[in-house]
């Protein structure tokens, strides 16, 4: 039985951290269009899912996860820790969702792997695409 596979990302707060997000999401779109595995899910933590849908003309299979600003809070717990949100955000995921998981952060551009034909995408174990941060 094939697995889904997740491509999780992560945006809420400032301005700037959607415009990175959507470059990822662009950059990726680029790259498989509406080639991309249909066992693929994209899911985007957000606290504000209304910025993805003027995406226009993005073939992805976007799904969201909203997460408000309590929950952001709870989340990064009693010492305020930012980066704890990424490992609550797999956790969340994963108590509804079994299957392959890729977390990438926003600020990444997907570039297509040297030798990888159109429309692949062996996530199993392996990305075969590579990313570059741009941040």
């Amino acid at each position: 039985m094939d697995q889904t596979n997740y491509i999780v990302f992560l945006c809420y707060g400032n301005e700037r951290v959607f415009h990175e997000c959507t470059y990822a999401l662009l950059s990726l779109s680029r790259i498989y269009g509406q080639a991309i595995p249909k066992d693929t899910e994209i899911w985007i933590y957000t606290d504000n899912p209304g910025w993805f849908k003027t995406l226009k003309g993005c073939p992805l299979p976007l799904y969201f996860r909203e997460a408000d600003s309590a929950t952001i809070k709870m989340w990064r717990g009693d010492i305020d820790f930012v980066h704890r949100v990424k490992i609550e955000t797999l956790k969340d995921l994963t108590k509804h969702k079994k299957g392959n998981v890729l977390y990438m952060d926003g600020h990444v551009q997907f570039n297509k792997y040297q030798g990888q034909g159109q429309g692949e995408f062996p996530i199993n174990g392996v990305f075969a695409a590579t990313v570059r941060a741009i941040s």
